[in-house]
C-alpha cells in the first residue's frame, strides 16, 4: 500500500486537505501549519485555527457540517494561514466564530454537549459585540455596522440552536438574538431615527460615488469586453465574455468550459421560469472546477465568490444564440 504524502510546501494544499478531510494528517516542513483529523493549527496545539464538527457529533438534523472558527489572530504568518483555511472551507459548511474553543473535547469523546458552558460563554461574547457595535452605529455618520451586527447575531443563534442552549440564557439575551431588529432593543427611538437618517445619506453618497466610478471605468470595461486588455475595473462587478470557442471567462479571470456553461444556462432559465430558487443541498452542479452555490428565482447566481447577475448571463447567452 502506497504511503500517503503528509508534508506539503503549499499552505493552500494543506488547508484544502483538511477542509475536505481527504486524509487524517498533513503539515508543512517546519511544523508551523498542520492538521490532525478535524482540527487545524498554527504553530502548535495552543492555537487551533478551526475545527470541523460533523452532523454525527453535533446531533442536530437541521444543520450539516460545522466549522468552529477561533476568532483571534497571533501574527502575520498565522493570519496568512487563517486566510488559506478560510478560503478552503466549502460554502455549504456552517462557519461559527467562537471566542473560546471547547477545550474539554477530544476526538475520542464526541460529546460536545459536555461543553455547554463554553458555548454559552461564546454566545455572550457575540451579544457583547452586538452591544458595542450598536453604540458605534449611533456615532457613525457613514459606516453601516449592520453586516457585523447580523453576523454576530447569526453566530449566537446557530450556537444556541445547535447545542440547545436556550435554557442556559437569560430572557433578555434570547430576546436580543432572536429579534428581527436588535438595535430597536438596545437603543432609543430617537437613536434609531438618527441611525436611519445617517444610513440614508450614506447610501445616497455611495450611489453617487459608484456612478462616478462606473462612468470613469466605462472605457476599461469596453476594452475588456473587446479583448483589448485582461484587466477589468473592479467596480464593474462580475462580467462575462467568450475567451475562445471552448471557454467562457469572467472579469475576475475565472474560466469555465463552454459546454458546462450552456447546460448551466438551461438550469438558470428553468429557475426563472418556475420562480423556484436552486440551492446546493446534497445536489451539486459542477461548472469546470467550480460548483454552483445558489441561483435566485430572479436568475442571479452565486458561484463561490462570484455573484453574477441574470442580465449579464442573458446578454452572453443571446450573443451565443442560446436565448
Amino acid at each position: 500500500m502506497a504511503r500517503i504524502k503528509q508534508v506539503f510546501s503549499s499552505k493552500d494544499k494543506i488547508a484544502h486537505l483538511w477542509a475536505h478531510q481527504s486524509q487524517e494528517h498533513a503539515r508543512n516542513s517546519g511544523n508551523s501549519f498542520y492538521f490532525n483529523n478535524k482540527s487545524i493549527y498554527s504553530y502548535g496545539s495552543h492555537f487551533e485555527i478551526a475545527r470541523i464538527v460533523t452532523p454525527e457529533e453535533h446531533k442536530n438534523k437541521d444543520y450539516g457540517t460545522l466549522v468552529l472558527w477561533y476568532d483571534h489572530s497571533y501574527s502575520n504568518t498565522t493570519a496568512k494561514q487563517q486566510n488559506a483555511v478560510s478560503y478552503a472551507i466549502p460554502s455549504h459548511y456552517t462557519r461559527i466564530n467562537v471566542n473560546e474553543m471547547p477545550y474539554g473535547y477530544t476526538h475520542r469523546d464526541n460529546d460536545y454537549f459536555k461543553e455547554k458552558e463554553t458555548f454559552v460563554n461564546n454566545v455572550r461574547e457575540h451579544i457583547k459585540s452586538v452591544e458595542e457595535l450598536a453604540k458605534k452605529q449611533l456615532r457613525a455618520r457613514k459606516y453601516d455596522y449592520t453586516r457585523e451586527i447580523n453576523s454576530h447575531i447569526e453566530h449566537a443563534v446557530n450556537l444556541t440552536n445547535i447545542f440547545k442552549l436556550k435554557s442556559k440564557l437569560k430572557k433578555s439575551e434570547k430576546e436580543l438574538i432572536y429579534s428581527d431588529n436588535p438595535l430597536e432593543i438596545l437603543l432609543s427611538e430617537d437613536a434609531i431615527k438618527k441611525i436611519k437618517e445617517n444610513k440614508r445619506k450614506a447610501i445616497e453618497a455611495e450611489k453617487r460615488k459608484k456612478a462616478r466610478e462606473l462612468a470613469e471605468a466605462k472605457e476599461g470595461i469596453e476594452k475588456w469586453r473587446n479583448h483589448e486588455t485582461s484587466y477589468c475595473p473592479y467596480v464593474a462587478g462580475y462580467l462575462l465574455r467568450v475567451k475562445d470557442s471552448e471557454t467562457i471567462e469572467t472579469s475576475r479571470r475565472a474560466e469555465v468550459p463552454m459546454d458546462n456553461a450552456k447546460k448551466l444556462w438551461k438550469l438558470v432559465q428553468h429557475v426563472v421560469e418556475t420562480g423556484q430558487q436552486w440551492k446546493r443541498n446534497g445536489v451539486t452542479f459542477e461548472i469546470g472546477v467550480y460548483s454552483v452555490d445558489l441561483i435566485h428565482s430572479s436568475g442571479d447566481m452565486v458561484v463561490g465568490c462570484h455573484k453574477i447577475e441574470y442580465n449579464e448571463m442573458l446578454n452572453l447567452a443571446t450573443k451565443l444564440g442560446w436565448a
